[in-house]
């Protein structure tokens, strides 16, 4: 297991009392990986049937956006899971329910068609996209 500090990775953050301009707060990502400086993946988790707040969708947008600007590849993946609380996730084998990025000219988010793709698929489909667009990662 790559849980450097199991103890720790169980402590809550609380952001309460961090409101800031426009009522926006502090989100969290549950994870992120970084091809050399040049393409980048966010990844969020949630649970069978918890609500995905419209403003963390929205920063993860906006964040994939912003590395486009910046020349580079980003996209923003969600999967959700229905893991007892004692267990942990294995990021892994949870299907993909969906992703961002800029397809065909457009920033979309998209559903996948037939079968969903477990995230450890999603992740060879994306650095197999990324290097056939020239992005050495």
């Amino acid at each position: 297991m790559l849980i450097n500090h199991k103890k720790r990775a169980q402590q809550l953050i609380a952001f309460d009392g961090m409101e800031r301009r426009r009522g926006i707060t502090p989100t969290d990502i549950d994870g992120f990986i970084d091809y050399k400086g040049k393409v980048f993946v966010y990844i969020e988790a949630k649970l069978e049937g918890a609500e995905f707040l419209k403003g963390q969708k929205l920063a993860l947008e906006n964040v994939v956006r912003s590395h486009y600007k910046a020349q580079h590849k980003a996209c923003s993946i969600i999967f959700r899971h229905n893991t007892k609380p004692e267990e942990i996730i294995m990021a892994k084998d949870q299907y993909v329910e969906e992703y961002y990025f800029k397809f065909e000219g457009k920033f979309k988010w998209m559903i996948p068609q037939h079968q969903s793709p477990t995230l450890l698929q999603f992740l060879d489909f994306w650095e197999d996209y990324c290097e056939k667009e020239d992005y050495n990662i």
